[in-house]
């Protein structure tokens, strides 16, 4: 369906519906922008030598990366079991329990928390540009979709201020070196938090395309009429 004379479309819940997937892709951003900015700060409060600082850089972007393929590669196959939203909402408590673990201070558990924390970003950014590509009607495509680009660019920058809070030579005892690295992953938590408060409320439908597919056309009604209001 796309804009008639007899037919609105409803802007402002296709912007309520681009903010709760969108928060995804911020996820994902900030993700991948979230450890360049501590690894001073672990190499001192680690009493970390340049070879072992380089060690678990490497080791901690390459588990970030490599969870970040696995779950992008393995979502054409979970589509193909579970709807989008129950696949996102699904990613969203994998995002909990992955920033919990690279909360607790033990290098090799922090490891395994960012492949799952890629893990589960990955497949986001796979179902989030889907389900809003199924809500968006064809008109309005191009500037809701480039939202996905910009919110993880968003995420992106975000974590980077985060980065200029970090005094340029901490010491090793100050709360930019000991504690601060929990608030700011923590910070996804309260982010992944929101997204599933969002789903439950705002984006509380699977897309009309698998609805159709499923044959619930009640459901599609009503999710069609959020979309477009009678002039």
């Amino acid at each position: 369906m796309t804009n008639t004379p007899e037919n609105k479309t409803n802007i402002g819940i296709l912007v309520a519906f681009t903010i709760s997937t969108m928060i995804g892709m911020f996820n994902f951003g900030f993700s991948v922008a979230s450890w360049n900015m501590f690894q001073t700060p672990f190499k001192i409060r680690l009493d970390w030598d340049e070879e072992e600082t380089t060690k678990w850089s490497v080791a901690l972007t390459t588990f970030l990366i490599f969870g970040l393929m696995t779950g992008s590669f393995t979502s054409g196959c979970l589509m193909s079991k579970w709807s989008k939203w129950t696949l996102l909402m699904t990613m969203n408590f994998i995002l909990i329990l992955s920033v919990g673990l690279t909360l607790i201070d033990k290098m090799e558990i922090i490891t395994a928390g960012k492949f799952l924390c890629g893990y589960a970003v990955g497949g986001m950014s796979v179902y989030c540009p889907m389900i809003l590509n199924e809500l968006v009607p064809i008109e309005l495509k191009g500037p809701f979709l480039s939202m996905t680009q910009v919110s993880m660019g968003f995420g992106i920058f975000t974590a980077s201020l985060f980065g200029l809070a970090i005094p340029e030579n901490p010491a090793k005892d100050s709360f930019y070196v000991q504690e601060y690295w929990r608030w700011v992953w923590g910070f996804q938590i309260f982010l992944a938090l929101v997204q599933v408060a969002l789903l439950l409320t705002v984006l509380d439908s699977e897309t009309p395309v698998e609805l159709k597919a499923r044959g619930d056309y009640i459901k599609l009604t009503e999710l069609m009429k959020r979309i477009y209001t009678k002039n």
